[in-house]
């Protein structure tokens, strides 16, 4: 049984979410659905790939959860032989749940972008939760997010097995706010 429930938890713990997904520029909070955003037409120069940290909460909640439930199973199992079983599953439900949050850390490194733009005069660069073939040289759409946050929409569609090169033809060629 202990095995079975070992392998168990391993194959729950895979099933973990994506992080990063909340970062990406067609991902918004539900306090910017519905919202006016302003927009801008930029000019995309360069895109590099890139390394993003960005915050791992649910699958520590997810691992944490996992954990106890595990925990609890094989604490009652093994309190089972001493007839303790409530108390070796309270036990393995505190111990499982912190060793499952812990075994995720706090953040995670993702696959992500640097885009180099021109915006009228000025030279900017933006780092994106995305992959190189999310993006081509040419024309995107800036959304303003926040204060200071921005996200470059994606222009260009990805072509299955081409993830890391980047796309040839923007999606926004020809398009004009004005």
């Amino acid at each position: 049984m202990l095995r079975i429930l070992t392998i168990s938890s391993f194959v729950l713990l895979t099933a973990c979410a994506t992080p990063g997904e909340e970062d990406r520029a067609g991902s918004f909070s539900a306090g910017q659905v519905n919202q006016r955003q302003q927009v801008k037409i930029i000019s995309i120069l360069s895109v590099l790939p890139a390394k993003v940290t960005v915050a791992n909460r649910r699958n520590q909640k997810l691992a944490s959860g996992i954990g106890a439930v595990v925990g609890g199973l094989l604490g009652a199992a093994i309190g089972h032989d001493s007839n303790r079983s409530s108390g070796g599953g309270a036990l393995g439900v505190i111990a499982g749940s912190e060793a499952g949050r812990l075994g995720q850390g706090s953040t995670k490194l993702v696959d992500g972008v640097q885009i180099i733009y021109r915006d009228g005069e000025e030279t900017l660069s933006s780092a994106q939760v995305a992959r190189p073939c999310d993006y081509a040289l040419g024309q995107a759409l800036l959304t303003f997010v926040g204060e200071t946050q921005t996200r470059i929409q994606s222009n260009h569609d990805c072509v299955k097995g081409q993830e890391q090169q980047l796309g040839q033809l923007s999606t926004m060629q020809g398009v004009s706010l004005n």
